[in-house]
């Protein structure tokens, strides 16, 4: 699995139902959750994606806050789970 992939289609995903498709600000190393971008709300969203999109299913004890920090740490997580 390509990371670079995952990533772009990550950040895709929470730009469109997170942001409202404004992407000003948000990188890979933006603060998911000091940002309140993903919550508890929202983090069901981000797993159902990753699931489909990827089939992988994310155990509850990966589901840590360096785990979903940024964007880069959830790539890595996906890229991690699907080897």
């Amino acid at each position: 699995m390509n990371a670079e992939h995952v990533m772009a289609e990550l950040r895709s995903f929470i730009v469109s139902e997170f942001l409202d498709g404004r992407e000003d600000g948000f990188d890979t190393t933006t603060p998911l959750l000091e940002w309140g971008i993903v919550d508890s709300m929202t983090l069901v969203s981000v797993l159902a994606f990753i699931r489909d999109r990827y089939g992988v299913e994310v155990p509850d004890d990966e589901l840590t806050p360096d785990n979903l920090r940024t964007l880069e740490a959830v790539t890595a997580l996906v890229v991690r789970l699907s080897s």
